[in-house]
């Protein structure tokens, strides 16, 4: 069919070029094509038909679990309302009362040691669905959800309520939703940040950092510092990015965009940024 994968990514498709070029995006058996141009697409899936059994959606409104919503003059509304809604009823929460913060402040604490065991099994489910949502657009509990995901081997009572209330938050809030509408030109740039060594039993500390594409959000991430670190912990999370950024680059490169002007990391932390500007840190 003349597609070939992106460098970035084996399981996205590309032929064409201009307003003809068709991205094929594959995710186990869920296709979306993408394309300017409509003839392109309809053609793509008469292809597809000829070599696979398929059944077209028609214009995108759901992708795996994604409420896709078309916004008038262009852009998205991405929205996981109904698969919030769901995870809701599935554990009995219809009548829980929401809440404006993800965890208590006394839960980095400690104090599991006193609390009774509970079933790994629905826990893991529990944190399972709710990584899936944090992965998929809810990037504000991702780093909730991973602190809690750390006890899904051995869980305890003090987790599934903390676990609960994260529920309890979404159902408060599951009418937000991610726009996807570039106005400030193609740029890259990036966020970064670090919560230093708040976990009181490893005193590991947690990186986090956002990258947008024209001002909109396209990726996120939250991730516990392998090792400890009394001045370095900034950097550490700083060059993750940087590693990141080139993969993001090499992604949008592919889809045909190209990246206006250098890429902007935004850094708070004057002894990183003097080391990122010495000679030291650039050899």
């Amino acid at each position: 069919m003349g597609f070939k994968a992106a460098k970035a990514d084996p399981c996205l498709y590309i032929k064409g070029s201009g307003n003809s070029k068709v991205l094929l995006l594959v995710f186990v058996d869920d296709l979306c094509v993408i394309c300017k141009e409509e003839g392109e697409i309809e053609q793509t899936i008469k292809d597809l038909h000829k070599e696979f059994k398929l059944r077209y959606l028609g214009k995108i409104k759901n992708y795996l679990g994604v409420e896709v919503e078309h916004l008038p003059g262009g852009g998205y509304k991405l929205s996981q309302k109904a698969k919030i809604e769901q995870l809701v009823q599935r554990y009995k929460m219809e009548g829980c009362k929401p809440v404006k913060a993800l965890m208590e402040l006394s839960y980095q604490k400690g104090g599991d040691a006193e609390s009774p065991e509970f079933s790994e099994e629905i826990y893991r489910s529990l944190i399972g669905s709710l990584q899936y949502l944090g992965n998929w657009g809810r990037s504000d509990i991702l780093a909730a959800t991973g602190l809690l995901s750390r006890h899904v081997e051995k869980p305890t009572r003090r987790h599934w309520q903390a676990s609960k209330r994260i529920l309890r938050y979404l159902k408060g809030s599951r009418d937000w939703h991610l726009t996807i509408k570039p106005e400030n030109g193609l740029k890259l740039t990036a966020y970064v940040d670090v919560d230093w060594a708040p976990d009181i039993t490893t005193r590991q500390s947690i990186s986090g950092h956002v990258i947008c594409l024209g001002g909109v959000v396209i990726g996120w991430r939250s991730i516990r510092q392998k090792y400890m670190f009394l001045s370095l912990t900034e950097y550490r999370a700083l060059s993750l990015l940087c590693s990141e950024l080139t993969w993001y680059k090499q992604l949008v490169s592919d889809m045909g965009v190209e990246v206006q002007g250098p890429i902007v990391v935004n850094e708070d932390n004057e002894a990183c940024i003097t080391m990122v500007k010495s000679q030291r840190a650039r050899t």
